[in-house]
């Protein structure tokens, strides 16, 4: 993903505002995108393409645009001192605004579309999630990682499309609530990091799912060093599980490749 940020998404944004209008174009850009990112993280084609934007903080290039390009303009007239109208009209069309004068409103925009994705998907998505991302929860440089985007775009064999009964128990119908809430293969590990989670966020969740939905995208940003250490606490408890999790499904599934 820094490669991406560094070296696609740069090239992208730095002459494409200008081609705001031309949505048709813009989707298909956006669609080779996303196939790129899929690819670069080692994920299927068949990965969940909004549940992807979702936890990587990215609502669709079209939103990114229209951010960066209320940016240029804030930046334009506070440098030249004069007032930039190329684009007042493509503007007013998006957001209804008379007057764009500060870059807020391009970052508000951003955080609404993203909001009203992960409503969709039963997420409740806070305004400081997109800095979490950036600056406690991922690196890139760790296995982890992946691990946890996987699971964010819920891969792999906790899929009742893949098994449809729980490869761990047997017994119970498959499913991401059922391994993560339910499954007795994980309940040592899952009721550790649910009390973990718990006192760290000061909640009082029963299921280990929606704390951890909580941790990635509803936990409040705080520049302080305390809050800071207890975020980066939760992340690392979530990455252990996840890592644990993965490797008792793996197991199964060679176990079932041998038979």
């Amino acid at each position: 993903m820094l490669i991406f940020g560094y070296f696609h998404r740069s090239r992208l944004l730095y002459g494409l505002p200008a081609f705001i209008d031309q949505k048709s174009k813009i989707e298909r850009v956006d669609n080779l995108m996303v196939f790129n990112i899929k690819r670069l993280l080692k994920l299927t084609n068949r990965t969940n393409s909004e549940r992807l934007k979702i936890a990587l903080g990215l609502p669709d290039l079209f939103t990114f645009l229209v951010q960066r390009l209320i940016k240029l303009k804030v930046k334009y007239e506070y440098v030249f001192e004069e007032k930039l109208t190329l684009y007042d009209k493509s503007i007013k069309n998006i957001l209804d605004i008379e007057n764009i004068s500060s870059v807020r409103i391009g970052y508000n925009y951003l955080y609404n579309k993203l909001k009203l994705l992960g409503t969709k998907e039963g997420l409740n998505i806070n305004q400081g999630f997109i800095q979490r991302l950036k600056h406690r929860i991922y690196s890139w440089y760790v296995n982890s990682d992946f691990i946890l985007l996987k699971f964010m775009c819920h891969r792999g064999s906790i899929r009742e499309d893949i098994y449809e009964k729980c490869i761990l128990c047997k017994n119970a119908d498959n499913g991401i609530k059922h391994v993560i809430n339910e499954c007795e293969k994980l309940k040592i590990e899952r009721n550790i990091l649910l009390g973990e989670l718990n006192e760290i966020n000061n909640t009082k969740y029963e299921e280990l799912l929606k704390a951890i939905e909580y941790h990635y995208y509803s936990k409040r940003y705080s520049n302080t060093k305390a809050e800071a250490k207890k975020d980066n606490k939760g992340i690392k408890l979530i990455k252990e599980f996840l890592l644990t999790m993965y490797k008792k499904l793996g197991a199964e599934n060679n176990k079932r490749d041998d038979e």
